[in-house]
């Protein structure tokens, strides 16, 4: 399991103009949730958090964010809850995190890789379709997969795959319905 390290700043900027200003001066606005107590409002480096987006897949991928201003922990675990971005520039907004246990179990969606040329494809004429590119899944934090690889090359045409058919990597089970 990847774990990624960002910093942040506690910050007191609220407002449009002042959230403005936070953006013009090279951070990015965030927020951590974390299950009933009070949200803390951050600012994270826009070079920073965009290095991390562009080389790390960081969906399902623990972030570890050390607060500047935070005598109390040294990093707190979280996954992003949400990206927002600018509507036409395509620029980082927004980040929101959900601060979590490294003890309790979470649900995430994890990519569905294909692997192989089916046998109907390369022999029979037929196609691909490729209907479910993610899996819901429920496990650790530190156990959340990649990627689920499904062997495709001994489908032969009209035979399909179903998620009952998939066999998880150990500490994970599958959410999604089984036909």
């Amino acid at each position: 399991m990847e774990e990624l390290m960002l910093d942040a700043q506690l910050r007191d900027e609220v407002g449009r103009g002042k959230v403005k200003s936070l953006r013009d001066s090279g951070f990015v606005p965030a927020v951590i949730y974390s299950g009933g107590k009070e949200a803390l409002s951050l600012k994270l480096s826009h070079r920073q958090l965009v290095q991390l987006v562009h080389q790390h897949r960081i969906e399902g991928v623990i972030i570890n964010i050390s607060i500047k201003d935070d005598k109390k922990q040294k990093s707190r675990p979280c996954i992003i809850k949400e990206i927002q971005y600018h509507p036409v520039h395509g620029e980082i907004t927004h980040v929101d995190f959900n601060q979590i246990s490294l003890t309790e179990e979470i649900k995430v969606n994890i990519p569905v890789v294909a692997k192989g040329e089916p046998v109907g494809v390369k022999m029979e004429g037929g196609s691909l379709e490729h209907i479910l590119w993610e899996l819901e899944v429920s496990c650790l934090p530190t156990n959340i997969p990649k990627d689920i690889e499904i062997d495709i090359s001994s489908l032969k045409l009209g035979e399909s795959i179903h998620v009952k058919d998939i066999v998880p990597p150990k500490g994970v089970k599958l959410l999604n319905d089984p036909g």
